[in-house]
């Protein structure tokens, strides 16, 4: 009978997902970190961006020095539910943007004869051919996270079958990361930056090179990989996102180009008419 109890009250106990602590009620008593902590899903992406506009969280300073040391570890370690001692990867990164506005503006202040080449973040295959990159470099990082998550699933699609069950939006999140991590080089290396291009030599190069570099090192933790084949993966992941990107631009145009001619041949002219007032 006492055997019984002690096995029911047993199963009362929570192992928490951060410590490991055994505990009971909502809350941890060792970390404090909720007991309900899931999979990441797509309703974590729109919480954690919604929490990452409105407030700033603990762990700003934690965070940051384990994402430049041990970018693989903090990506697992969010990804399998320890994530109380961290900041919350939305939050943490649209600060980093922040900071990396500021610095913009700055540059753009003393240095306007070069500000519009800084305003590339980081160039890429194809950035010379958008201008909306160079314009809004910030906006096309935010886009470029989906893509960088399916360019992963694609690079690592056998990995991620056989020993890493990542889902999709865990990726979406470890992309986060990556991003932080490539966004705080580019911060850093702004005075080698300015240097190269007020000599007149171009940064396209050494720029993707960091981001090889950056992905490398963050890749290589998460997957267990030796230094030349996270090189490899890296490079791989970048090249895809890239063509995912083209590829996405190249259906938007085609789009609208069938669109317009849907319009043209057969829409009545009156109401095309009112269509094309209302687009103008």
């Amino acid at each position: 009978m006492v055997r019984k109890k002690n096995k029911i009250s047993e199963e009362k106990f929570i192992e928490c997902k951060n410590c490991g602590n055994r505990f009971e009620g909502i809350y941890c008593n060792e970390c404090g970190q909720k007991h309900n902590v899931n999979r990441l899903t797509i309703k974590s992406v729109v919480e954690n961006i919604f929490v990452g506009i409105t407030t700033i969280d603990r762990g700003f300073l934690h965070t940051l020095i384990m994402l430049v040391l041990h970018p693989g570890e903090i990506i697992t370690n969010y990804i399998q539910g320890k994530r109380v001692r961290y900041m919350r990867p939305f939050s943490l990164l649209f600060i980093i943007y922040a900071v990396y506005g500021i610095i913009i503006s700055v540059v753009n202040f003393y240095f306007p004869d070069i500000s519009e080449e800084l305003l590339v973040s980081k160039e890429t295959f194809v950035s010379d051919s958008f201008d909306f990159y160079k314009d809004h470099p910030v906006v096309f990082s935010l886009i470029e996270l989906p893509l960088m998550a399916w360019a992963m699933k694609i690079v690592f699609g056998k990995l991620l079958k056989s020993k890493f069950a990542y889902n999709y939006t865990e990726l979406l999140f470890a992309s986060v990361f990556i991003v932080c991590l490539e966004t705080m080089v580019t911060i850093v290396t702004v005075p080698l930056k300015l240097y190269v291009l007020k000599i007149g030599n171009d940064y396209t190069l050494i720029s993707w090179l960091l981001g090889v570099v950056v992905t490398a090192w963050c890749i290589r933790g998460m997957f267990n990989l030796g230094f030349m084949r996270s090189l490899w993966k890296s490079v791989l992941v970048i090249i895809t996102s890239n063509f995912l990107l083209a590829f996405g631009i190249i259906a938007i145009i085609l789009t609208l180009i069938v669109i317009g001619g849907v319009m043209i041949f057969y829409i009545p002219e009156p109401i095309r008419d009112v269509l094309l007032n209302i687009l103008r």
